[in-house]
């Protein structure tokens, strides 16, 4: 079982839960950080994109190796949450259930923001309702 301890930053405080489980991968074209599909461009899929940074030297080391693990592979992670996202900053809502959608695309680089080596940011992508993307 994978575990490392993140935070977003300030801007995307709050709209995660306490905890999330990445049970699947994709290669699917909505998955990555850098591109939108034309179809989702044309129904306006409301992905967010959050950076996340870690905690401690232990989680910024798995973060790291996962990031090259899914790099390698070109498959993103993704998991189902319930996620508190509004269309804009002033109307927020909470998803019911696991409707959320998490993912941590294969297609970028980690960042380390510490130069003991002790924080590494990346970002990942969120969406209130994974039913839009069927």
């Amino acid at each position: 079982e994978f575990l490392a301890t993140i935070v977003p930053t300030e801007n995307d405080c709050g709209i995660l839960p306490f905890e999330i489980t990445l049970d699947n991968y994709t290669r699917e074209k909505w998955s990555c950080l850098a591109t939108q599909t034309q179809q989702q461009q044309q129904i306006q899929v409301p992905w967010r994109t959050i950076t996340i940074t870690t905690k401690d030297a232990r989680s910024s080391k798995k973060i790291k190796g996962f990031m090259n693990y899914l790099s390698e592979r070109k498959k993103s992670a993704i998991g189902k949450c319930s996620i508190i996202l509004g269309d804009d900053d002033d109307d927020c809502e909470t998803t019911t259930g696991e409707r959320g959608c998490f993912v941590v695309p294969f297609d970028q680089k980690f960042q380390i923001i510490d130069n003991n080596d002790e924080q590494v940011q990346f970002q990942c992508k969120v969406l209130k309702d994974r039913s839009m993307l069927a």
